[in-house]
């Protein structure tokens, strides 16, 4: 009985010295002092106990102020544990700060840590080796790191963030380890998709380019191939004449309409340039806004197909536009001014006429136009046709 009292009573009193560290650690000051005396009672009581198996005295009268002491620490106990569920108090901050699976650490300028969770702590291991003990060294260690992102051993990462705050009138500095693991494999993820995305683009605009590169060659073959039969038909009426099945009117209707077809590649009977354009613009994805009337036909249809053509490659190779926007007015004098804007981006520099826009100045000036050309703020094209009739020329 004797030991079994004694070790009762000795657990009563460790249980009332842990609820007293735990009221003065939450500063709860009435309960401390009741915690207080619950402690001194059973500590007079284990000095009876003592003396009382001394003498042989103890009796089983005991068990009553035992049983006693018991409920009241139980219930003590209970009380500080409703409390501390309900109630924030520093110590429940502190045990806050270390459950953050955030790092955190505040340090003085001469390096003395002042507050550091076991988070920022095991930051700290895999990327000095060890806890913090001297916060200059673990910001000079996360100052090493590109754009201060940190990835621990467990696959973590983590960004840091420093800035200085006033402790007691003291300055201290702040070091935040935030987790951005999800975020930063969630970035990745984008940046490989926006490269793959990259590719795809560049491969399109290959194909687009070659899609405009086939469409126009094939409507220059269509022209060549109608000059051709053309030009088979006006040899075939010459053999007829000779043989004395075709009339002279007949034979020169036929070598006006050749030779018209040679100097001018604007008129005879083949395909509307501008359908052929259009169409073209529509395959690569070009749309061509025209505000106005286009010349009818002629040498000026020529020509302004000629420089259709010329800006719808330009917008989708360099540019990387998708709108060609066409201008078209007149004046008194008969004279009709064509200007061709895109949407896309503007050149880098001034542009050198070289190939397609070489070509079109040559023809431009064959017919007497003036052709002008900016480069900033954006690409501007602008012909003005004289308004000359093609059967003067």
């Amino acid at each position: 009985m004797n030991l079994l009292c004694g070790t009762w009573m000795l657990a009563l009193l460790f249980a009332g010295i842990y609820v007293l560290i735990d009221a003065i650690g939450h500063r709860h000051k009435l309960f401390a002092a009741f915690s207080a005396m619950h402690v001194i009672t059973c500590y007079f009581m284990v000095q009876q106990m003592i003396e009382a198996v001394k003498n042989g005295s103890l009796t089983s009268g005991i068990f009553l102020p035992l049983a006693v002491i018991s409920i009241i620490t139980g219930v003590m106990i209970t009380i500080m544990y409703i409390w501390r569920t309900r109630n924030v108090s520093i110590l429940s901050i502190k045990e806050g700060i270390d459950a953050l699976s955030d790092g955190l650490c505040y340090y003085y300028r001469d390096g003395r840590v002042k507050l550091v969770n076991p988070a920022m702590n095991m930051i700290a291991k895999d990327l000095i080796g060890q806890s913090v003990t001297d916060g200059r060294v673990l910001q000079d260690a996360v100052a090493a790191c590109k754009d201060k992102i940190i990835r621990t051993n467990d696959g973590s990462i983590y960004r840091m963030i420093s800035s200085e705050k006033d402790f007691l009138r003291e300055p201290v500095i702040e070091l935040i380890a935030s987790d951005i693991t999800d975020e930063y494999e969630l970035r990745e993820k984008l940046r490989e998709r926006k490269s793959y995305l990259e590719g795809q683009r560049r491969r399109l605009m290959e194909v687009n380019d070659s899609i405009t590169d086939l469409t126009i060659e094939k409507e220059i073959l269509r022209t060549k191939i109608g000059i051709h039969d053309d030009l088979g038909k006006t040899l075939v009426t010459i053999r007829s004449y000779f043989a004395g099945t075709t009339s002279k009117e007949k034979l020169l209707s036929v070598f006006d309409r050749g030779i018209s077809l040679m100097d001018s590649p604007g008129t005879g009977k083949r395909r509307d340039d501008y359908a052929a354009v259009l169409k073209a613009a529509a395959d690569v994805g070009i749309n061509v806004i025209i505000n106005g009337q286009l010349p009818a036909g002629g040498y000026d249809a020529y020509v302004v197909s000629a420089a259709m053509r010329e800006c719808i490659t330009n917008t989708l190779r360099h540019a990387n536009g998708d709108e060609l926007t066409i201008d078209v007015t007149s004046n008194e004098h008969g004279e009709t001014t064509v200007t061709f804007t895109n949407n896309g981006k503007p050149p880098e520099g001034e542009i050198k006429e070289t190939g397609g826009l070489s070509y079109l100045r040559g023809i431009a000036v064959q017919r007497g136009a003036d052709m002008t050309i900016e480069s900033t703020p954006r690409f501007v094209l602008k012909l003005t046709l004289l308004g000359i009739r093609d059967d003067l020329l």
